[in-house]
């Protein structure tokens, strides 16, 4: 119970500082900073462990997907932060990413087609549009952007996801 609560607090903790971070900086300079920061902290720590030649012989595959994850998906999720509320970009990640999960593995043929996951996916679309849809309706331009970035961003950490497992 106790690693589900730091895991929580961790991971709650992280769009609270993403929001104060997009307000403070560009968004796309705060994600580069912080990966840049993440990523130089775990060269060092798993420096040793790194294999490296792997690295070497599939390096498209690794910049692609590096690309597509960090870049992109983060470049858009921060980008989107600025005009979202930090709970508001938590749920849209939390859900969207096993939907968005399923679908491109089906169609990428990495995950297996059965009516119980279609049923799921549909609900959880629905459950999603109705939870959604005063913001949509609100007329704000930027709320709509802000949760189209998120949703787009999600979605394309979830195609590097699949896309990783290989």
């Amino acid at each position: 119970l106790w690693i589900f609560l730091v895991v929580s607090l961790i991971w709650g903790l992280t769009w609270i500082a993403i929001k104060v971070g997009v307000e403070a900086t560009p968004p796309l300079f705060f994600a580069a900073a912080r990966f840049v920061a993440a990523g130089g902290l775990l060269l060092l720590v798993m420096y040793r462990r790194i294999d490296w030649r792997g690295i070497v012989r599939h390096w498209k595959a690794v910049l692609a997907i590096a690309l597509l994850m960090t870049t992109l998906a983060y470049g858009l999720a921060f980008w989107g932060m600025q005009h979202t509320p930090s709970g508001v970009a938590a749920v849209v990640n939390l859900s969207m990413t096993p939907l968005a999960l399923f679908v491109i593995g089906l169609a990428l043929g990495a995950e297996t087609y059965s009516k119980r996951k279609v049923i799921g996916v549909a609900v959880g679309v629905l459950g999603l549009s109705v939870l959604f849809w005063p913001e949509l309706r609100s007329g704000k331009e930027s709320e709509a952007a802000g949760l189209l970035a998120l949703v787009s961003g999600t979605t394309v950490y979830s195609l590097a996801s699949v896309l990783s497992r290989r």
